[in-house]
């Protein structure tokens, strides 16, 4: 008799492009999916290889019979599985293999961003974590063992990874901003994909105007960063003060602070600081985004992607 359980959703980010919403409103029940391992176990099973008391496979095995329904897709989501956005502590072929070997009849999805606007997003959460660079210095002045933004923002070569694994078929790629354009046409979309019951494609109820990251003012994460050279942390080594859990969660409070009586100063500082992106990242990418758009058929000139000039 054959098991009618669904093929599992392995989503792998990247960060920053709706992962958290995805795996708050999307991965739930009532959309037809079942998280099974959400990012924490991901890190723990897949990335740091934590040795369990139970084998991961006994786990993900229980886990799937303990499902409501047996129709509901199984998922593993997490934005780490594209790479460690801090370091480059693993090798992304090396982390796609072990995945292929754990789920080898996955369905892959892979969500981008255009990388400017990757960089400035993901610049408020390196400076909570204790990073004391701008979002252009991490291009234009990399340190020793960091990561190399250039090769993580080259999405070309990660799809072709997954690809060959997997099979072009098992592998969907969308854009952040397709979602945020469209999102119920890019959601039924994954829907689609993941081959989730005909009886959950049509829910129309999910908060697609909810935001879970919260919008914060630039000058709020620059006197962050100035407050990091003083700490010690893995971002800042050099810092002669001590790092705590507690002073961790008061960077990320202070981040996200965007008072009102401050708003005259978020759009200069906004574009002032996309200008020194957009001057970092001049030439960086322009190749790359061509080979995925001819590689994916995308239209990655209506979203903003860097692009070769005629």
């Amino acid at each position: 008799m054959n098991d009618p359980t669904p093929l599992p959703l392995l989503h792998i980010g990247l960060p920053k492009c709706a992962s958290t919403w995805m795996q708050t409103f999307l991965f739930q029940p009532q959309q037809g999916f079942q998280t099974l391992f959400d990012p924490a176990a991901a890190r723990l099973v897949f990335i740091d290889q934590t040795e369990l008391p139970t084998s991961p496979q006994t786990i993900w095995q229980e886990r799937l019979d303990q499902r409501p329904r047996r129709n509901l897709v199984p998922v593993c989501s997490s934005e780490m599985l594209a790479g460690n956005v801090v370091s480059r502590t693993e090798d992304r072929a090396e982390l796609a293999d072990r995945l292929k070997a754990f789920f080898p009849e996955a369905r892959v999805l892979i969500m981008i961003r255009e990388q400017r606007s990757m960089l400035a997003s993901l610049h408020k959460t390196l400076v909570a974590w204790g990073d004391t660079r701008s979002a252009a210095q991490r291009v234009t002045h990399p340190r020793p063992n960091d990561r190399d933004w250039r090769a993580y923002l080259s999405y070309f070569g990660l799809v072709r990874l997954y690809r060959q694994l997997f099979g072009s078929n098992r592998v969907l790629v969308l854009t952040y901003e397709s979602l945020r354009r469209d999102p119920q046409t890019v959601l039924a979309s994954i829907k689609a994909f993941a081959h989730v019951p005909p009886r959950y494609r049509d829910r129309a109820d999910l908060p697609v105007d909810n935001r879970i990251n919260t919008n914060s003012h630039p000058l709020s994460v620059a006197l962050i960063r100035q407050v990091n050279r003083l700490v010690n942390t893995p971002l800042n080594p050099s810092g002669l003060l001590p790092d705590s859990s507690s002073s961790s969660e008061r960077r990320r409070r202070m981040t996200n602070l965007n008072p009102r009586w401050l708003h005259a100063l978020k759009a200069p500082m906004d574009n002032r600081q996309q200008r020194q992106i957009d001057a970092a990242c001049g030439g960086l990418f322009e190749q790359d985004n061509q080979r995925l758009a001819e590689l994916l058929s995308l239209d990655l000139a209506r979203d903003g992607y860097l692009l070769p000039r005629d």
